[in-house]
């Protein structure tokens, strides 16, 4: 899904992509692709989200409304693995082949359990405690300049509205990893 913005950075509407309008790649079609979308003319500004569920976005409710209020007022919740970017039109006509290709931001940490091989301990389960069930989709930050990227360098959470935790906390995995969204956890 494109959502589309306007110089002025206001909302102007989102473009869906079906059928002949995405090529996944062949020898990773679930990581890689092409895609082709028209836009409106005014377009100056667009975020591709990918995955994002659009049953509960009225775009007559956005209209004219900023980047701000559209993008951070989207969450995705547990088990939906959602991808970000925000490029400009001008942007956009740049990415022509694979080597500058359009990176997306996933909106999940993976979390990995990994027991080194001269330890003595067995594995019988772990959990992740204290995660939040929902998750914002594009990282907002107005100290390192609005809709970026996080680094290592100049790292910052992005929290949702929804602050609703998973569930009981003594549901124990054995699977190896586990994706959460952030989390603002006390020292406690």
């Amino acid at each position: 899904i494109l959502y589309c913005f306007d110089e002025y950075g206001l909302f102007v509407t989102t473009t869906t992509l079906t059928g002949d309008s995405h090529t996944p790649d062949g020898s990773n079609p679930s990581l890689s692709g092409t895609f082709k979308a028209t836009v409106p003319d005014h377009t100056k500004t667009v975020h591709i989200v990918g995955n994002q569920l659009l049953m509960d976005f009225d775009e007559s409710e956005y209209r004219d409304k900023s980047e701000y209020e559209v993008m951070s007022g989207l969450e995705a919740s547990a088990g939906r693995m959602i991808y970000w970017a925000r490029e400009t039109i001008d942007q956009l006509a740049s990415h022509t082949s694979a080597a500058n290709a359009i990176k997306l931001l996933r909106n999940q940490a993976k979390i990995t359990l990994e027991i080194a091989s001269d330890v003595n301990f067995v594995e019988k389960g772990w959990v992740v405690v204290n995660s939040n069930s929902f998750g914002t989709v594009a990282p907002y930050s107005p100290d390192h300049g609005g809709f970026v990227a996080p680094t290592l360098d100049s790292p910052f959470i992005t929290l949702p509205e929804n602050k609703a935790k998973l569930g009981d906390y003594l549901d124990v995995r054995t699977n190896p990893e586990e994706y959460i969204f952030e989390t603002e956890n006390t020292e406690a």
